[in-house]
C-alpha cells in the first residue's frame, strides 16, 4: 500500500490532534486509548512513508 502525499498530510494532522488531546487529558484510560490510536496510525504510515 502506497500512501499519497495528501493522505500522509491527513494522517499527520490527525496525529497532531490526538497528541493535543492526549496532552490535555487527565483520564488515564482515555490517554491509553489515544495512545493506541496513535500507534495504529504509525503502523499504517511507517512502512509507507519512504516509498
Amino acid at each position: 500500500m502506497v500512501i499519497e502525499q495528501d493522505e500522509l498530510f491527513l494522517f499527520m494532522k490527525e496525529m497532531t490532534n490526538l497528541l493535543d488531546e492526549y496532552n490535555r487529558c487527565e483520564d488515564e484510560e482515555i490517554k491509553k486509548l489515544i495512545k493506541e490510536d496513535l500507534l495504529s496510525i504509525l503502523q499504517i504510515i511507517s512502512p509507507n512513508i519512504f516509498q
